[in-house]
């Protein structure tokens, strides 16, 4: 089975990338922040959530448990899908109410409302790039 080529996987992650942090933005507008507080808060929650992924993701290649091969299981896939959402909620909530300074109650309903947001902008971004074809299958093999 061959792999979608490196131009689509990085299109597709600027793309995503891009998409979320505008929602996120306008998040934090809709929460009656300001312009600033809004480019504070996407500049702050990516390059964090992109230094702790890298270490994430780094931890886990170390292990082995329910790997076969290079292949992981579905249940390690699980595992490592919950504890990344809570790594990332937590950083939502601190970023949100540490920097932002809102209220607990506040924080809670952004946090609330930004994974929402979050899970609906990948299913749809998902869903609109398996109608595209382009570079689709042009990687190496698997």
């Amino acid at each position: 089975m061959k792999r979608d080529s490196i131009k689509r996987v990085t299109t597709k992650s600027v793309s995503f990338t891009a998409f979320t942090a505008l929602g996120y933005f306008l998040l934090v507008l809709g929460f009656g922040g300001t312009v600033d507080e809004g480019l504070t808060y996407v500049g702050l929650i990516f390059t964090i959530a992109l230094a702790l992924y890298l270490i994430y993701d780094k931890i886990w290649t170390y292990s082995e448990w329910l790997k076969t091969g290079q292949w992981d299981w579905k249940t390690r896939s699980l595992v490592k899908t919950v504890l990344w959402r809570v790594i990332a909620i937590t950083s939502v909530v601190i970023v949100t109410k540490f920097v932002l300074g809102w209220s607990m109650a506040a924080t809670i309903q952004f946090t609330i409302a930004s994974q929402i947001m979050s899970f609906t902008i990948h299913y749809i971004h998902e869903r609109v790039w398996n109608m595209f074809g382009w570079e689709k299958g042009e990687g190496k093999l698997a």
